[in-house]
């Protein structure tokens, strides 16, 4: 009798792919349809002026704090800087910044919600979590070998959600056997603070904040801003996204669309932030504010300013090159700048003539009859 033949190995099943929660893309105006008709969620009076400030100042502080490293990538992390992704989403696109600039969905702001409590309460919303902050290169070895540092924006009130979040990246390094004092530095956190509040007896978020020494000398970074504004963003605002606390860490209702009474307004709102900060009027008074704020002192963000020049606004018509001599022929030339049309030569047999028409490697002609 023939001997049984071996089993055959186990296929290992398919990964699962990471929940991604759901929110809408401002940047395809096209798919979004019925929900842009009707107003936008009210703001102030001041608001695209104290949000340009704000976002010039989150920017020039990333900047700094990424300048020994290079340039940064940004994480906005939960629902009260939406509006600072979507301005600047805008305001880049087109540039090599448009790709360094993420939502970071993430609630996790009570005392009594730490790590462990959630290791313990939540075990397959934490995998779920962490499947997510893998899927954005925020894993224990992706940060350690990051060649740009990752940037964490938020609004700051007592800096707990800075805390949990600072700790269960501690943790998760400590799980999977990678040196946190390797992963903490590509971590950088910039916290949006109310500029009115005064220090009670010195203390100082930026310096004393909980979890603040977990990270290395000179990773954080406070910017102040007006009240009118923190209390809009942080209370009054219609949000976009859903809020991501612990119990709907892998809910699968999370990574779906879903209607509330605030939402369509509040996606009006974001489309008309975006489409607002890419116009060529607004990307210059933004540079004139980097300017100002001497952000123009640093290589990465000269590059943005560049960028922003360099790139014309979205809804403009690509340039075009049109024969000069006798028809109104136009060349759609894309993104190339327009150049001087070359002086028509001698005729060619038949008639018409020839004219030079803009091309990224040898020159092209084409005849007009």
């Amino acid at each position: 009798m023939p001997p049984p033949a071996p089993a055959r190995p186990a296929t290992p099943a398919p990964a699962a792919q990471p929940l991604h929660p759901f929110r809408w893309d401002v940047t395809r105006r096209e798919r979004l349809g019925r929900l842009l008709s009707g107003a936008p969620a009210d703001s102030y009076a001041e608001f695209a002026d104290d949000l340009r400030a704000c976002c010039g100042r989150v920017v020039s502080a990333a900047a700094h704090l990424a300048a020994p490293a290079g340039e940064p990538d940004l994480f906005f992390v939960g629902r009260s800087p939406e509006s600072l992704f979507d301005y600047l989403r805008g305001l880049c696109a087109g540039t090599p910044w448009s790709d360094r600039l993420r939502p970071l969905h993430f609630s996790m702001r009570g005392e009594d919600v730490d790590a462990r409590n959630v290791r313990n309460r939540h075990p397959a919303g934490l995998a779920s979590l962490r499947a997510y902050l893998a899927a954005l290169a925020l894993d224990p070895r992706s940060l350690a070998a990051r060649g740009r540092p990752a940037v964490f924006v938020d609004l700051v009130c007592n800096g707990r959600t800075f805390a949990n979040l600072v700790g269960l990246l501690r943790r998760w390094c400590r799980d999977v056997g990678v040196g946190w004092h390797a992963a903490r530095r590509a971590v950088r956190l910039v916290g949006i603070v109310d500029r009115g509040s005064e220090p009670w007896r010195g203390y100082r978020w930026d310096r004393h904040g909980p979890g603040i020494d977990r990270l290395p000398r000179g990773a954080v970074r406070a910017v102040p801003v007006r009240w009118r504004l923190w209390d809009y963003l942080g209370n009054r605002q219609p949000k976009l996204a859903q809020s991501y606390p612990p119990a709907a860490w892998g809910d699968e209702r999370v990574g779906r669309p879903f209607r509330s009474p605030d939402h369509a307004p509040a996606l009006r709102l974001a489309v008309r932030l975006y489409e607002t900060a890419g116009g060529v009027d607004e990307r210059e008074r933004f540079i004139a504010l980097l300017d100002e704020l001497g952000g123009l002192r640093l290589a990465s963000l000269r590059g943005l300013a560049s960028g922003l020049r360099r790139h014309q606004s979205r809804g403009l018509s690509p340039p075009v090159r049109r024969c000069q001599i006798c028809c109104p022929l136009a060349v759609p030339t894309g993104k190339m700048r327009p150049r001087p049309v070359a002086a028509a030569r001698a005729p060619p047999p038949g008639g018409g003539h020839v004219v030079r028409r803009a091309s990224r490697g040898d020159a092209e002609w084409k005849v007009h009859v």
